[in-house]
């Protein structure tokens, strides 16, 4: 399953610790980052159950989210 999302990510050294942190606490999940794009996008790839760690996780660290349509 693929997630895309609309952040408020501006700094692309935060946007890649938060990466590397996603990464690590929830394994089998790709994450993408395009802060170059309008939307400062993250793309994430993993299972149901992983994408809602994703969030979560996110959200705790006080990301704003939107998700994109398909």
């Amino acid at each position: 399953m693929i997630e895309v999302y609309k952040t408020d990510l501006i700094n692309e050294q935060l946007a890649q610790e938060i990466k590397q942190i996603i990464e690590k606490e929830v394994p089998n999940c790709k994450i993408s980052l395009d802060l170059e794009d309008s939307d400062r996008i993250v793309r994430v790839q993993a299972s149901p159950k992983a994408i809602v760690a994703v969030e979560s996780l996110l959200e705790f660290m006080l990301v704003q989210l939107e998700p994109l349509p398909a």
